[in-house]
């Protein structure tokens, strides 16, 4: 009898060691799959600029992207790649009654000049930071960095002392590169004089400007 009851125990004890080995593999293998890694798939945000225009000035190595409704005008009757200030606007704004948006970036070589050596801040400082017009209300100024680059940024009200003339706002990205200074300037203008443009976050083309200088790079 006792052997039967020890046989018994036995058989009992290996059935519970195989249960519980069961159950313990079963929470092993899935607590090691709740701490497995998630592989997530970030969705890539589109390029707003994708679609745009590009401009390529070969002269000064750089290109910049647009819209592909503005248009581009170049000032002084030279082959567009070599132009030293192209202009990039929204046309036909006042025949549509809509917002004049501008860009223009105007370049200074400084190879042959007295600020061959300056930086950035230097040649800002020489050209626009001591500029005393009375026309003129600065909004602020910082340094900021312009794709890698170190830059001057302005803010600028003009025509603040003109009679009939609603104040214009300016903004300005001024650096150095290569012996090249590079003035890029927005302007956002109105059709008429019933409306009053009364800072950047007014422009109905900043988020736009903002991609335009983002889509800036030298091509060398």
């Amino acid at each position: 009898m006792n052997t039967k009851r020890g046989f018994a125990a036995i058989v009992l004890a290996i059935i519970v060691g195989i249960l519980l080995l069961g159950i313990g593999s079963y929470f092993l293998v899935y607590q090691k799959a709740d701490r497995a890694p998630i592989s997530v798939t970030a969705t890539p945000t589109p390029d707003p600029t994708a679609n745009w225009k590009r401009y390529i000035n070969s002269k000064y190595s750089y290109s910049i992207k647009y819209p592909n409704d503005w248009q581009i005008t170049i000032i002084g009757g030279v082959p567009e790649d070599i132009s030293e200030g192209p202009v990039f606007q929204t046309p036909n704004c006042i025949e549509q009654g809509i917002r004049c948006a501008t860009l223009q970036i105007t370049t200074n070589d400084l190879r042959n000049s007295p600020y061959e050596t300056f930086d950035s801040g230097k040649y800002y400082n020489s050209q626009y930071g001591s500029v005393q017009n009375p026309n003129i209300t600065v909004e602020g100024e910082q340094k900021i960095t312009f794709h890698g680059i170190p830059a001057m940024e302005k803010v600028f009200w003009q025509n603040v002392r003109i009679d009939h003339i609603n104040p214009e706002l300016y903004k300005y990205v001024v650096f150095v590169e290569n012996k090249t200074a590079y003035i890029i300037s927005l302007y956002e203008g109105y059709y008429n004089d019933d409306y009053n443009i009364k800072s950047l976050s007014d422009w109905q083309n900043h988020t736009t400007f903002n991609q335009i200088l983002s889509s800036f790079e030298f091509t060398d």
